[in-house]
């Protein structure tokens, strides 16, 4: 199920609990950060009274223009909405997001101060069949551009390659019956005037994740597709060669469940999928790399506790991850690991005293790295940014 649709469905599950009660831009170049830098967590004051808010992308310009952007549940009995937040390097504040009925933003992705965009999903109402949301800021407002009218389709990632070259993906319901899940991958493409739909060999059953653009002719989008004669998920990667997109082989282990939630590209061509894996009931983190020639698999030892990578950004030669781990005691914390390529180590965290601490997503400034998620004690949960100084 697409990220943005399934994340909707849990806000709007939220909603209704608490009702009765009183989310990348083209590979740049940035240096190594150094080793002895701390991760904290940082302050919004705009969201201290909302029921329910989630950040499930984060992306940056400079060190002092970085976006944030999610779902908002403003209070008791209220529909979840999209939310964007800013940061002008003194504090985070709410930016006006166009809106449907009920929304949610999962990817952000932003060019310059005056060129971003954002994708998600969005319904009439919690029980009408969900559409693409796509919205573009343009250094004064954020605005609803738009996109195919495609049934049960929902957006999951973006990246742009330049101001008229923009992809977004996710998955749309075909409505095709013979199929394990009911989606099949999409893939959208900006061309500078509007968006159209690109034509992709993923099967039925099939969605993207996240997508990264590296060039007007190389680009890499990654999720998963239900296995042809089995109950198992399977990783998909797709890459587009500047005329057609194509299914790549991955390393993906015989595991039941296996799922690439996101993707990283160094300038030099070097890419790196993230997400998880699991043979049973729990999962483990899952990474893989492209050499040039095919993917290998570069997952870390996490030991026995369950973990799942969610998002990931290269800096330099180092690729940095982020997503949960699961504790001794049953509580989830954050998972922030850092790799050279050929190993992986693990970062100290702070998290937040609740049950569940999750990071979604992780972007980099110049000086900075930055890293947006949520927290949740199991009946609200509170959007969380973290930076890397």
């Amino acid at each position: 199920m697409s990220r943005a649709r399934s994340s909707l469905l849990v806000l709007i599950a939220l909603t209704s609990a608490l009702a009765g009660c009183s989310s990348l831009s083209p590979p740049r170049s940035f240096e190594p950060l150094p080793l002895t830098g701390v991760w904290s967590i940082m302050s919004e004051p705009d969201l201290a009274t909302a029921a329910n808010s989630i950040f499930f992308g984060v992306t940056a310009v400079t060190d002092r223009d970085v976006w944030a952007v999610g779902s908002i549940v403003a209070g008791n009995g209220a529909m979840a909405q999209a939310l964007i937040e800013h940061w002008d390097g003194s504090a985070w504040r709410m930016t006006p997001a166009p809106r449907l009925g009920t929304s949610v933003l999962v990817g952000v992705a932003a060019l310059s101060s005056q060129d971003a965009w954002a994708v998600g999903s969005g319904a009439s109402s919690p029980s009408a069949s969900t559409q693409g949301l796509i919205e573009h800021w343009d250094g004064h407002a954020w605005s609803i551009v738009a996109g195919p009218a495609l049934p049960g389709a929902a957006l999951d990632g973006v990246s742009a390659a330049s101001a008229s070259d923009v992809w977004a993906v996710g998955s749309a319901n075909d409505g095709h019956s013979g199929a394990s899940f009911p989606e099949q991958a999409l893939i959208e493409r900006w061309n500078g005037a509007r968006w159209s739909v690109v034509p992709n060999p993923a099967p039925f059953g099939s969605d993207l994740s996240a997508v990264v653009a590296i060039s007007t002719t190389d680009a890499w989008a990654v999720g998963s597709q239900s296995a042809p004669s089995s109950a198992a998920l399977v990783t998909l990667v797709e890459h587009w060669n500047g005329a057609i997109w194509s299914i790549v082989p991955t390393a993906s282990s015989g595991a039941l469940l296996n799922q690439l939630n996101a993707v990283a590209a160094l300038a030099s061509g070097v890419v790196w999928a993230v997400g998880y894996e699991s043979a049973s009931s729990q999962e483990s983190a899952l990474a893989e790399d492209w050499n040039g020639h095919g993917w290998l698999d570069n997952s870390p030892n996490l030991g026995q506790a369950g973990s799942e990578f969610e998002g990931v950004i290269t800096v330099g030669s180092a690729i940095w991850a982020v997503g949960m781990i699961s504790s001794p005691g049953g509580d989830t914390r954050t998972l922030i690991a850092r790799s050279d390529g050929t190993g992986w180590s693990v970062a100290p965290s702070p998290d937040v005293p609740a049950g569940v601490n999750d990071l979604k997503s992780i972007a980099a400034s110049s000086g900075y790295l930055w890293a947006a998620g949520y927290a949740s004690n199991g009946t609200s949960s509170q959007a969380l940014v973290m930076r890397y100084h």
